[in-house]
């Protein structure tokens, strides 16, 4: 295994795609349908990176990266987004994402 990825998103479609093709390369995959389902194992086990979608019921992909920023500096936050903006690429990087896809 070369890594541990926590896969966050309220499409289970995507979220079975991205989990997939990980898996394929060799990493290990925890996965949430949500933000607060994200918390609680980040909480349990603390993955080598966070990849989250932007927009999310309740806790967003922004809020959720702001949590994680303060609870786990160190992991990265990957922010994947259908509906990206110029103001939310410079918000979430502001913020601390590794990236905005």
């Amino acid at each position: 295994m070369t890594g541990k990825i926590l896969i966050v998103d309220d499409d289970p479609d995507l979220l079975k795609l991205l989990q997939i093709r990980l898996q394929a390369n060799g990493y290990q995959i925890d996965c949430a349908a949500s933000g607060a389902e994200a918390l609680a194992r980040l909480n349990l086990s603390r993955p080598d990176l966070v990849i989250t979608d932007l927009r999310m019921p309740g806790l967003s992909g922004m809020d959720l990266l702001r949590r994680v920023r303060e609870s786990a500096p160190d992991v990265p936050v990957i922010l994947v987004t259908a509906f990206g903006s110029i103001q939310s690429a410079v918000e979430a990087v502001k913020a601390g994402a590794y990236d905005y896809l």
